[in-house]
């Protein structure tokens, strides 16, 4: 008896796309690692560029953005106007300074020569006898004339011929000692008092001068 032998049904040659063999499905295989690692690596490439990117931009435009904004705009130049040309002024020649005039003189003499004479006879300096001459109008060699007169006398103690002036103001002291022209040379000038002695300044000596001094500070205010 003939046994009857069951093969397994096997796969035909060309594959029917409606025949699904259980036996010949196989698993996908899992997700290559060296794959995943390479997308990582992109990503980070890319991030990086855009930071870079983005630094090198904002670097390019910070200088040109402040050199804008520093621009002005330039003022018109104003056009200059021709003044006129002058002639150069000829300047005027120097003159002479005017000649001093003496200023007006005062009515009187707040003393007379004749009490300072009295002062300096107390103060045994001038001689009281003989040589006392009130002389209201003789300025001798001068066109200033003393409002409180003169009065000649000697000095006591070196027989010098001198006199004494008074003025009715300060003010005409140094125009009479500057237009006197006469015998006699000033010793000393105080306030409205004018001292001098006939051609022998060299005689009296300087203590001397230097008491006459003192009494006319005292008594010429």
């Amino acid at each position: 008896m003939q046994s009857t032998f069951h093969s397994e049904p096997t796969e035909p040659d060309h594959p029917n796309p409606y025949y699904s063999n259980p036996y010949n499905q196989i698993p996908p295989p899992p997700p290559s690692k060296s794959s995943k690692g390479h997308w990582i690596t992109i990503l980070i490439i890319i991030s990086l560029a855009s930071m870079l990117g983005g630094i090198v931009i904002g670097i390019l435009y910070t200088p040109a953005h402040a050199k804008s904004s520093t621009l002005s705009i330039p003022s018109p130049t104003p056009t200059p106007t021709a003044e006129p040309t002058q002639s150069p002024s000829i300047p005027p020649l120097p003159t002479a300074p005017p000649t001093p005039t003496a200023p007006p003189i005062p009515s009187s003499a707040p003393y007379s020569s004749d009490q300072i004479y009295d002062d300096l006879v107390q103060a045994g300096l001038a001689d009281n006898g003989g040589g006392h001459d009130f002389s209201p109008f003789d300025f001798r060699g001068s066109t200033i004339r003393p409002e409180g007169g003169m009065i000649d006398f000697q000095d006591l103690s070196t027989r010098s011929n001198m006199n004494i002036a008074t003025f009715a103001s300060t003010l005409e002291v140094p125009y009479y000692i500057d237009d006197y022209t006469g015998a006699f040379s000033v010793v000393a000038s105080v306030h409205n008092c004018v001292l001098q002695v006939q051609n022998a300044a060299n005689r009296l000596s300087p203590n001397l001068i230097s008491k006459y001094k003192s009494v006319l500070e005292t008594y010429c205010t």
